[in-house]
């Protein structure tokens, strides 16, 4: 056993409450630990949840660039100050803290208002005099620079993350007004559009060509001396030679259109200054054919809105007309079957035609039967009815019979009613 754990027994023996009192303190600083260390988790969990790798590892190196910066005012604050103990402890890391405040700052400050403000600024003036202060109690060269360079990165690595957020907030980025483009453009040695090296030498021949036109144009107007109007005729020819061979200009319509209309521009220059035109802030005139143009409009929108309720009104009316007629034809009643007589023969008119039909088929030898389909479909009436017709023309032809004489009667026998009939209508007596 080592002489600290026999020391700790012999305490813990001779002072068992206090020994329970340290513990019991040792266990709850450990467990506040913990739970620190849990909260002070999640919350950078929570901070950085929603935010892109780049931040995350921005505010990583921001964080060891200050501490970097944190050694080396650690060593100022005890060589250089000869502050020691808890003034030291408690003073050394002042400038990296309000560095980190100002950088919080002005984060928030460019989410809610779109730029960091007097913070931005302060970020970087702080960085500075970290830096420096850092770098006084430096051993050699190297040391010192590498105290200055690390708030700088620091510095810059925040000042990025700011420029982000600022891209996020408001969408915009800031254009340089002098940059090596803009400025190879003003000197002539670059373009501002994508155009290729044959267009834009097509191009200044055909404008040197135009301003040789006006400038001869010009002199001509102005009755200039002769030489002088024969030098600008000698330039004149020199730049057409100089189109036709290089910009096509007898070949390419196209770029025929573009030097008429540049020579037509040049030329007419001293027009712009008879223009009579409105002020761009006079907007009378505009507003006027705007709230013309807004009623032209709303009348359009208006009558497509009428033809449309007049188009569904005669729809409705149709379907109404529709319904109607589908009523009134469901309420009338169904129309009787015609019958194929219009007018229905007389009784004895038919019992007559029957009668002479049974008459001559008596003549003829044959046996008469009636027709009784084409009794009902004559009479339109039922079978019954026909019936009685054919007993009716039955009885005109052959009469009632006469009652049978009784079989004690002596004398000749007679034949029935109907051999009679037939006889006396073929014309001969009755045999006895």
């Amino acid at each position: 056993m080592t002489g600290a754990a026999r020391t700790l027994t012999a305490f813990t023996s001779g002072h068992p409450a206090a020994a329970a009192v340290i513990a019991a303190s040792a266990l709850a600083a450990a467990f506040m630990l913990w739970r620190a260390a849990r909260r002070g988790a999640a919350g950078a969990r929570k901070a950085l949840r929603g935010h892109q790798a780049e931040d995350a590892l921005t505010m990583a190196a921001a964080g060891l660039a200050q501490a970097v910066v944190m050694t080396g005012m650690w060593r100022f604050f005890g060589n250089v100050l000869h502050f020691s103990g808890a003034e030291r402890i408690s003073m050394f890391a002042f400038l990296e803290i309000s560095v980190m405040a100002a950088a919080f700052r002005a984060r928030r400050n460019m989410r809610q208002f779109g730029a960091a403000g007097a913070e931005g600024v302060a970020v970087w003036a702080l960085s500075g005099l970290s830096a420096v202060f850092s770098a006084l109690d430096a051993r050699s060269g190297a040391e010192a620079v590498f105290r200055l360079s690390a708030p700088l990165v620091a510095a810059w690595l925040w000042h990025r993350g700011l420029g982000l957020e600022r891209r996020r907030s408001s969408g915009r980025v800031v254009h340089w007004r002098l940059t090596a483009e803009r400025v190879l453009v003003w000197l002539g040695l670059a373009e501002p559009s994508a155009r290729a090296a044959g267009d834009v030498d097509a191009h200044r021949r055909i404008a040197r060509l135009a301003k040789a036109v006006k400038r001869l144009r010009d002199l001509r107007a102005a009755g200039a001396r002769t030489w002088r109007q024969d030098r600008a005729r000698r330039r004149l020819d020199k730049a057409m030679e100089a189109a036709v061979e290089h910009a096509a200009l007898a070949s390419d319509p196209a770029r025929q259109d573009q030097m008429r209309d540049q020579i037509a521009a040049l030329n007419a220059a001293g027009g712009l200054a008879s223009l009579d035109l409105a002020a761009p802030w006079d907007r009378r005139d505009a507003d006027v054919a705007g709230r013309l143009r807004e009623l032209e409009q709303s009348l359009a929108d208006e009558r497509a809105r009428a033809d449309a309720a007049l188009g569904e009104l005669e729809s409705a009316r149709l379907r109404i007309e529709e319904l109607s007629r589908a009523d009134q034809s469901a309420r009338e009643p169904a129309p009787e079957p015609a019958r194929e007589s219009a007018q229905e023969p007389d009784r004895d008119t038919l019992v007559d035609e029957l009668a002479e039909e049974i008459r001559a088929a008596a003549r003829a030898g044959d046996r008469w039967r009636a027709d009784y389909d084409d009794l009902i479909r004559r009479t339109g009436r039922q079978r019954r009815y026909c019936e009685y017709l054919v007993q009716d023309a039955r009885s005109a032809v052959f009469g009632s019979a006469p009652d049978p004489a009784p079989q004690s009667a002596p004398g000749p026998a007679r034949l029935p009613a109907r051999a009679e009939a037939l006889a006396s209508a073929n014309g001969h007596a009755p045999a006895p």
